[in-house]
């Protein structure tokens, strides 16, 4: 029974496609089918099964070529009727005006002048000399020149005697000067202007043997000169210290140590611009800083020492 409907639906399902798919392959055949299977020329119907169902794959192009190559073109020689000739160059150029011809010069030496009097015209004659003579008077006789001496006597500038030598004055030796004013007025400022000046030969000269020396040492405790001990000769300090470099042997450093000296002294005479440092033994070290002044002091306020550089 199932066989049967089956069989009439597909039978169904034929015509219709038979019906429909006349019109189709009409506009296929219309499109570009001359590369299908049906003949252009046989006149016979394609049965519905061989007919082309979808559009065609395949196209011709056609492509251009590759261009042709142009022959090279031949220049032809140029002939000249005559021998080309270049122009001469203008005599002058455009932008340079004209100028006016130079006058001609005499190029010929100039006669020299005459060294004689010009000549005396016809009837004219030089005058007489003797009233050339007559105009001038006549200058006085000159006295006779006086006998020359005999030759025996001598004159008398030779036969004196010669003049005694006059001996050279000596100057006395002058006595080694004493301390100057400066110095017995203020002995730490005279000699904090000797810096960079005095040697130790200067400082004995002035202050004597030292009492005592120790080595001066730099920030890598490395010895770097030498400080010499000497007393005050104007009494104003204990005692005097002068330090000396160990490059040049000059001056570099003096340091004065006070009798009886306060802090409250030091700002007193010398201000309050300083900038301070702990020192070991809890002293503190004052330098100021519009001053070469350097000042140590103890615990209790007495300053030690002053250094001037």
């Amino acid at each position: 029974m199932w066989l049967q409907t089956l069989s009439i639906v597909v039978l169904a399902s034929q015509l219709v496609v038979c019906q429909e798919l006349p019109d189709r392959g009409l506009a296929a055949s219309a499109d570009g089918g001359a590369d299908r299977a049906e003949p252009a020329s046989s006149g016979a119907p394609v049965p519905p099964v061989l007919r082309p169902l979808e559009p065609p794959d395949n196209r011709f192009v056609t492509l251009p070529g590759a261009r042709a190559a142009r022959p090279p073109r031949v220049l032809k020689p140029v002939v000249l009727s005559r021998p080309f000739v270049m122009p001469s160059p203008s005599p002058r150029p455009f932008n340079v005006p004209v100028l006016p011809v130079a006058p001609p010069i005499d190029l010929s030496r100039p006669a020299p002048e005459s060294l004689f009097l010009p000549d005396l015209p016809a009837g004219r004659q030089p005058p007489p000399l003797e009233s050339a003579a007559e105009t001038h008077p006549p200058d006085p006789p000159s006295p006779p020149p006086s006998p020359a001496p005999p030759l025996t006597t001598v004159p008398a500038i030779l036969s004196a005697p010669p003049p005694p030598e006059v001996p050279v004055p000596v100057a006395p030796s002058q006595p080694t000067p004493g301390p100057s004013a400066e110095f017995q007025s203020e002995s730490a400022l005279f000699l904090q202007k000797q810096i960079g000046w005095w040697t130790l030969a200067d400082a004995r000269a002035l202050l004597g043997n030292p009492e005592g020396q120790r080595p001066a040492i730099d920030d890598n405790q490395a010895p770097n000169g030498q400080i010499y001990a000497f007393p005050d000769p104007t009494g104003r300090y204990k005692q005097l210290e002068l330090d000396f470099d160990a490059e040049n042997g000059n001056l570099r450093t003096v340091f004065v140590y006070p009798w009886n000296m306060t802090w409250q002294d030091c700002r007193r005479l010398f201000g309050a611009n300083v900038s301070s440092t702990e020192a070991n033994k809890g002293r503190t070290f004052y330098s100021y800083l519009n001053r070469r002044l350097d000042v140590l002091v103890d615990q209790g306020g007495q300053v030690i020492s002053l250094g001037l550089y």
